[in-house]
């Protein structure tokens, strides 16, 4: 869709004001004040989608104290194609390629007809612009891991910033862990970072049996469904006593020059959370998780564990 010259400006006006800020959900603010503005709202709100929670959060308003239908908001995150009163627009928020949540704005009289595709395309441009830069901002962690390994960090240190990292970019709510094979079908918790609550893991150390054939193939991590029973209900049971059940599994295999040598596996107390996009996160990791292990192999068991 081409934009009309006004439109154009208001664009432009938001990705020169955005170069200067650097959290994201104040750049989503900046662009609720400025659509409101143009398009002479009397009410906006735009909302951040919570996997987690499976429902959209607040990050500002404008205008008129409004009471937002939430579940039609979130319809439209799902693209449920809710049918709209000609008093209001809504357009999706997206971080690159994929929509994070919803844009809306009121007025007391009908929006012109091509208001919400013009919104839709304006946060289009922007949502790309703030994808490379969160791509960027993975590819400095990920580098700066590698310089880590050069100036002879730890293993077990290199292993938790990882998971620290695993953290910050996918915000997964249950834990996860690292694994070195130590045996034909034995694994030891090499380590656990602990995302249910606070405080250390008493898995590190500890062995459990697991066959790596059941593993999904692949350079890349999996996202375990069905067909992955056995291995499910292996890592399922890979938990602190008194932790919620894990609902969603993400797993990579760890594999050196000299075959493979573990395996890592993200997990959330929410079903179906992980995405396309967290696998992409994952496998940047998994060359750097597989020389920790490889060096970490021969850590004594019941060493006490951390969060990270």
């Amino acid at each position: 869709m081409q934009l009309s010259p006004d439109v154009s400006q208001v664009l432009a006006g938001l990705m020169k004001r955005a170069a200067g800020v650097r959290q994201d959900r104040k750049i989503w603010g900046l662009s609720l004040d400025a659509l409101a503005a143009h398009y002479d709202a009397s009410a906006g709100t735009v909302l951040l989608y919570r996997r987690r929670e499976d429902d959209l959060h607040k990050v500002r308003s404008v205008g008129k104290p409004e009471p937002w239908n939430q579940r039609l908001l979130l319809d439209f995150f799902h693209n449920r194609k809710p049918e709209l009163a000609a008093t209001l627009v809504m357009a999706p928020v997206r971080e690159g390629d994929r929509v994070v949540g919803v844009l809306a704005l009121r007025r007391d009289d009908p929006f012109r007809r091509g208001a919400g595709r013009e919104m839709t395309e304006v946060l289009k441009v922007l949502g790309r612009w703030i994808g490379c830069r969160r791509d960027l901002t993975i590819r400095s962690a990920e580098c700066a891991i590698g310089r880590a390994i050069l100036g002879n960090v730890g293993a077990r240190d290199v292993t938790y910033r990882i998971l620290h990292q695993f953290r910050r970019f996918i915000d997964y709510n249950h834990g996860s862990s690292v694994l070195g094979f130590v045996g034909g079908e034995t694994a030891r918790v090499l380590a656990r970072q602990v995302a249910w609550t606070d405080g250390k893991s008493d898995l590190v150390g500890e062995t459990i049996a697991i066959d790596s054939g059941d593993i999904p193939p692949g350079p890349g991590g999996s996202i375990l469904t069905e067909g992955f029973a056995r291995l499910w209900d292996t890592l399922e049971a890979l938990r602190e006593e008194g932790s919620p059940p894990k609902k969603s599994i993400m797993v990579g295999r760890l594999v050196d020059d000299e075959g493979e040598v573990g395996l890592v596996e993200v997990s959330s107390t929410t079903p179906c959370f992980f995405m396309d996009s967290d696998l992409g996160i994952l496998s940047r990791f998994l060359p750097y998780l597989a020389w920790c292990v490889r060096r970490l192999k021969d850590v004594p068991e019941n060493t006490g564990g951390s969060h990270g």
